[in-house]
């Protein structure tokens, strides 16, 4: 009897074990330690310095993309203005190539960023020492990073930055030049009140793929976010030939699979399991209780804003509040939990960590 009891014990343990972990998505927010080296992140311009670009990222992070990471137009420009500093020095005269990224960026524009690393401040300041850094890139061979011409499905979102100005619209760059495959944005397609005449070699958008060339050779895009975010006609990729597909700024429809006090966790397409965390799902901004908000077995839609590369099998942060879903401007989400919830910068850390 003790031998098969103990026989019991151990059957039961390896049946059970293994089918809580299979069950069970554990509902995580990004954080600093779960943003690794190639990371991807949806992030807002949040601050325009003379040699790089803030990003605010999900749950009150921020991270930094230089100069070099943007786009290879941009970095030609730059060691062309180096390579001629010291001739322009001594004749006097004003470079036309000179970079100024206000004129190519706005504070609140989305980007798709990839971590480049993460890291302590070394700096030997008192005040700055222990300050972590975020180094991103956006440049869209590092940004659409894992797509192929497969994963190049209508109403997905890709990185392009702009090779040439033409007539009637933007030639781009995508990050798949080796595949002999390049994207075209039309004049039509830059978005609401944009002059196509001011924008400049180099520049990035998130943009929205819109068609493929009969061919496949030509991706043609769309930047214009109150057409391609508009809340009201939701574009989503709601079929992809791979997974890879799904990369943070693009829509997706999500069917819910658990709701609980540390959010929403659901599944894409029946496979890739996606969480909304407690900020993201709108309950620490003051929203109603989950569970009436979103039923269980119900689809929703959902924007796409991080990946987790460490974790298996795939998983997606995705965030289901509003201005995500419109890309629109926003405050920074820290104030936004300030303000709803009456919680210090500390207390809301601490939350967050707890996640």
């Amino acid at each position: 009897a003790k031998r098969k009891g103990q026989k019991t014990r151990k059957k039961k343990g390896e049946d059970t074990k293994p089918e809580e972990e299979e069950d069970v998505v554990r509902i995580e927010g990004l954080s600093y330690k779960r943003l690794v080296p190639g990371s991807l992140v949806l992030g807002q311009v949040s601050q325009i310095n003379p040699h790089d670009i803030a990003l605010a990222l999900p749950n009150n992070l921020t991270g930094y993309v230089p100069l070099t990471s943007i786009s290879t137009k941009l970095t030609e420009r730059v060691e062309r203005l180096v390579a001629q500093d010291g001739k322009s020095d001594a004749s006097g005269s004003e470079d036309e190539d000179d970079i100024d990224l206000p004129s190519m960026f706005e504070v609140g524009q989305y980007l798709r960023a990839f971590v480049v690393s993460t890291s302590a401040n070394t700096s030997e300041k008192p005040t700055e020492l222990g300050k972590r850094r975020i180094e991103l890139s956006v440049h869209p061979e590092h940004a659409n990073v894992g797509l192929t011409s497969k994963e190049l499905v209508t109403n997905s979102m890709v990185m392009a930055s702009v090779v040439s100005v033409e007539d009637h619209g933007l030639i781009m760059d995508i990050g798949l030049g080796q595949s002999g495959i390049t994207g075209f944005m039309s004049s039509k397609e830059v978005g609401y009140g944009v002059d196509l005449s001011t924008i400049e070699e180099g520049a990035v958008f998130l943009s929205m793929i819109t068609g493929v060339s009969s061919n496949g050779k030509i991706v043609k895009l769309s930047a214009d976010t109150q057409k391609n975010a508009n809340p009201k006609k939701p574009n989503f990729v709601g079929d992809a030939p791979t997974i890879d597909a799904f990369l943070p700024g693009t829509a997706v429809e999500i069917l819910v699979t658990d709701v609980t006090a540390r959010g929403v966790a659901g599944k894409i397409m029946g496979s890739v399991d996606a969480t909304a965390d407690l900020m993201h799902s709108g309950l620490a901004l003051g929203g109603k209780e989950l569970d009436k908000k979103y039923k269980l077995g119900s689809k929703v839609k959902a924007r796409i804003i991080c990946t987790f590369p460490n974790i298996e099998p795939k998983k997606l942060g995705v965030s289901l509040l509003e201005h995500v879903m419109s890309l629109s401007e926003q405050k920074a989400q820290l104030n936004m939990i300030k303000d709803a919830t009456g919680l210090s910068d500390n207390q809301v850390i601490a939350l967050e960590e707890k996640t």
